[in-house]
């Protein structure tokens, strides 16, 4: 990196020196100057010795936009997993046995192949099992294709300082294995309505289920659950938006 002092400052590239302005030693915005490096994309592209890197390039496009997909269905409970999210699917797409490499996709995966993700949190400050202490989500695998069903089991509630009320949440969101679009996003109707939290913070055994249009081979159900707190002021009920108290973990997945 080199000063630029002349009068007049470039930007652009000239040759192989590129003129730009960023950051110089002592902090302040300057006109700069380096030589031109790395490869070019169109080599990358194209040149035989990159195959592999087209290869894990193409790959990890369809990682990162399945990883999108996924946290836009659950974005209002998504918190800062994109990363983690994207590894999780970067070691599943290489269980595709079929396809070759860069070609692998989530097509050729299977159910239980996709149900490693159980268990995957979208909140990682806050574990389901930290906050309803002794209590497991457990999907029900007789509820019907169309009415996802869960139960919560048993325990003891670890609220956020502040609550009185609490609720269960549920989301259900088909996607598109192909294009990666969400097509559907569901939870129970009329909404679970929050609960006092008791004086002995005992959680009841509860199920609870969402409606969805039928899914067909190429789509992907993805089912998501964990608890909600709340505050009531004067007659009015608050959501507590707590992250360290806010669990939201990947139940089921099913594939038709």
């Amino acid at each position: 990196m080199a000063r630029q002092t002349g009068l007049i400052k470039l930007s652009g590239t000239l040759d192989d020196i590129t003129f730009y302005e960023g950051k110089g030693k002592a902090g302040k915005t300057e006109a700069l100057a380096k030589t031109k490096s790395g490869v070019s994309a169109e080599r990358i592209a194209n040149d035989p010795a990159f195959v592999r890197t087209r290869e894990n390039n193409s790959e990890f496009g369809r990682t990162a936009s399945m990883a999108k997909a996924i946290r836009l269905a659950f974005n209002r409970f998504s918190k800062g997993t994109q990363a983690e999210l994207v590894r999780r699917l970067r070691a599943l797409l290489e269980l595709d046995a079929v396809s070759g490499r860069g070609l692998r996709n989530f097509e050729a995966l299977t159910e239980a192949q996709f149900n490693a993700l159980v268990g995957f949190q979208f909140n990682p400050q806050s574990k389901y099992s930290e906050v309803v202490l002794g209590s497991r989500i457990d999907f029900s695998p007789t509820s019907p294709a169309t009415n996802p069903s869960v139960t919560y089991n048993e325990g003891i509630l670890n609220p956020p300082q502040g609550a009185t009320h609490f609720a269960t949440v549920l989301v259900v969101s088909v996607l598109d294995l192909a294009t990666g679009d969400v097509l559907q996003v569901s939870s129970p109707s009329p909404p679970v309505p929050p609960a006092l939290i008791p004086a002995n913070l005992r959680f009841p055994t509860q199920s609870t289920a969402a409606s969805i249009t039928a899914p067909v081979a190429g789509q992907l159900v993805l089912i998501s659950a964990g608890v909600a707190f709340y505050q009531m002021v004067n007659g009015n009920l608050y959501d507590l938006n707590n992250d360290a108290k806010r669990p939201f973990e990947l139940v089921r997945i099913i594939k038709p």
